[in-house]
């Protein structure tokens, strides 16, 4: 469920209120400066591009190796550092059959005293062949590659007892290889957080927060560029180990280089709960303004989304995974366009065989549903692959 998982991830990347979720270091990885993975195996995909009306089957084999760093700099620094390197063979895909794609990482996290912490992260990524692909209704796009990098920095300072303050920034940047595409999304956006959390109970804080969003896009023609203010209340409530819930509510100040300002509300829910050690099953929901992968005809796009993921271990050696994602959109016209309602599904399912902490066989399937009432954009796409990863 490889190009799931990435789905959601940049959705999650767009909407959390964290600005960025850092994940628990592997089992594999835990205890260990340096670990290298690597898989291969294949799949097959139905829909290579994602088009509507002429889609691309084909057989897929890909290698991937990855290196990963864990290391205490010191005993207030921790660095966490990675780089992957993924090579697909797509048997029947028209022009370059060989495409790699690269991913390079790190973070930092500094605690300068017990009441204050830095923690400073950067994901790099040039990518040939996107987990998921563009939805444009212009024409079919083969070359969908581009190069994009996050950026993220968080400082809490606890001022009070019971209070803290928590200043976010992040930075994403994304530039597309094709002219056609590059003219229409390649843009930097920047976005800014300050946040004060109030612990109520050990176990609840209650939060206020402003964000400020500016979207700036290489090319404004047509004016594209735009500016959010949000102004959010919400609360986090962690439950033992087992339960945490994170929401944030409030309203979104929007201005548009091309169109009137708009007040909208927007919102945030996100849940985890812990079943063992290695179960959980975790879901999220969004509403809200965001950017859309037609900007000639759109302005935006005003979303509601749905996630849920979950990770059963059955046995010691055998865990089922599972991912749905629902999108409604309404994507919002520019000039005399109509606006026009999307519908998005995207399902995973997943079985791992684990025999050691060092093997590892995959199985996986899935399957996106697009529905869109603007013509170009609908697609339908199946997936289906297995492949083996070895740790050491």
């Amino acid at each position: 469920m490889k190009q799931l998982f990435s789905s959601l991830t940049a959705l999650l990347l767009a909407s959390s209120s964290l600005f960025a979720v850092y994940a628990p270091i592997p089992i594999q990885e835990q205890g260990k400066a340096l670990t290298f993975s690597i898989d291969a195996g294949g799949y097959y995909d139905s829909n290579i591009f994602g088009s509507e009306t002429t889609p691309v089957q084909s057989y897929v084999a890909e290698i991937n190796g990855r290196l990963t760093a864990n290391y205490s700099l010191t005993d207030q620094t921790f660095l966490s550092a990675y780089y992957d390197l993924e090579y697909l063979y797509l048997e029947n895909r028209p022009g370059d059959k060989n495409l790699f794609n690269n991913r390079l990482g790190a973070s930092v996290d500094h605690t300068f005293s017990p009441t204050m912490f830095l923690s400073v992260s950067d994901d790099f990524s040039l990518i040939q062949n996107p987990d998921s692909a563009i939805i444009a209704s212009a024409p079919l796009q083969t070359d969908q590659s581009y190069l994009g990098n996050v950026f993220d920095i968080a400082f809490t300072m606890q001022v009070l007892e019971k209070l803290a303050l928590v200043n976010k920034y992040r930075n994403y940047y994304i530039n597309y290889d094709d002219s056609n595409l590059a003219q229409q999304l390649d843009r930097m956006e920047h976005l800014y957080g300050l946040e004060l959390d109030y612990q109520y109970l050990p176990e609840w804080t209650i939060v206020g927060e402003y964000r400020f969003k500016y979207n700036d896009y290489r090319n404004n023609a047509p004016p594209k560029n735009s500016a959010s203010n949000f102004l959010l209340a919400g609360f986090d409530y962690q439950f033992l180990e087992q339960l945490t819930l994170l929401a944030r509510v409030g309203v979104d100040f929007r201005d548009r280089d091309s169109a009137p300002e708009e007040t909208s509300p927007y919102g945030e829910l996100t849940a985890v709960y812990q079943l063992g050690e290695r179960s959980f099953v975790s879901g999220a929901f969004t509403y809200g303004i965001f950017e859309t992968s037609d900007t000639t005809q759109f302005l935006d796009s005003e979303d509601a989304i749905f996630i849920v993921n979950s990770e059963v271990f059955v046995t010691d050696f055998i865990a089922l995974s599972g991912s749905v994602l629902f999108q409604y959109s309404q994507l919002q016209g520019r000039g005399g366009i109509p606006d026009a309602d999307e519908r998005t599904v995207r399902t995973g399912l997943g079985v791992s065989y684990l025999p050691t902490p060092n093997w590892a066989v995959i199985a996986n399937y899935d399957y996106d549903f697009i529905n869109s009432d603007v013509p170009g954009r609908s697609q339908v796409r199946n997936r289906i692959g297995l492949s083996g990863r070895y740790t050491f």
